[in-house]
């Protein structure tokens, strides 16, 4: 008797943990698995394309904070600042990428460009260029501790801008006077210079090509700043350009190349 009823204890014990089992496996199956930051940067773009940029905002975020690695979604994210007209968060988040080693020489020319730019928008309808608190990271970027990042900081130089004749003479500016060109920071305007000195006076417009981190699309930005070359086929001095009007909230940001560092596995929006 004491057999059957220690068998029969035994059988319901099983049966229980068997139960138990099944319920674990079934739940496992259902539960939905949380998605990588791959996932939410394509949702991130979608929202963008779709001109939901509140959305796009706090996705890019959720997979930064995710993964800090990333740090070419801090470009992105102030893109989607600049599409909001959000210019101050724009230029605070294009900082913040700035500091960050690994971005290729273009994504950071074409930073400090847009920084320019946001700046001159602010300064022509008179808003403010204090990020709010949504302007930073909550993941933070990396230290930039041994880095040679060109980013603006506070009480720091302004970059150059064109003089009266609105061009600049590539053959006779120094390093900091080259800023002033759309597209040249102060790692490009350093190539230039070094490149004018061991080669000698840039014949035409075209001959700055060779120069370190100087291609035909980086050059196209700025062709028509440069002041005639004697000699060359340089464009004619365009006159100063004005402040760029404010775009309006819900125009989409031009597409420009996302940046190709290490850490890029980025959408271009």
């Amino acid at each position: 008797m004491k057999h059957t009823n220690r068998s029969f204890s035994r059988s319901i014990l099983i049966a229980l943990l068997m139960t138990l089992l099944a319920l674990t496996i079934g739940f496992n199956a259902t539960a939905k698995p949380s998605k990588t930051p791959k996932a939410i940067i394509k949702e991130a773009a979608a929202a963008y394309d779709k001109g939901d940029y509140d959305t796009a905002l706090e996705k890019f975020n959720k997979a930064y904070n995710d993964d800090n690695t990333q740090t070419s979604l801090l470009y992105n994210i102030g893109r989607v600042y600049e599409s909001k007209a959000d210019y101050a968060n724009a230029i605070e988040y294009y900082k913040q990428f700035l500091a960050v080693s690994g971005s290729d020489e273009d994504a950071r020319d074409d930073a400090l460009d847009r920084i320019k730019k946001c700046n001159e928008i602010l300064d022509t309808i008179g808003g403010s260029k204090k990020a709010t608190k949504g302007g930073k990271a909550k993941g933070g970027a990396p230290s930039a501790a041994g880095d040679n990042a060109s980013a603006p900081k506070k009480g720091g130089k302004k970059a150059a801008e064109l003089p009266p004749g609105g061009c600049i003479d590539v053959n006779t500016a120094s390093e900091d006077e080259l800023t002033a060109l759309n597209g040249i920071g102060p790692a490009s305007a350093k190539n230039i210079v070094a490149s004018r000195n061991a080669e000698g006076p840039f014949k035409s417009v075209e001959d700055l090509t060779r120069v370190n981190k100087i291609g035909d699309k980086t050059l196209a930005k700025f062709r028509d700043q440069v002041c005639p070359i004697a000699g060359g086929n340089a464009a004619a001095a365009a006159p100063a350009k004005k402040a760029p009007k404010a775009p309006k909230a819900d125009a989409p940001a031009p597409k420009v190349k996302a940046p190709s560092g290490a850490n890029s596995a980025v959408i271009d929006i």
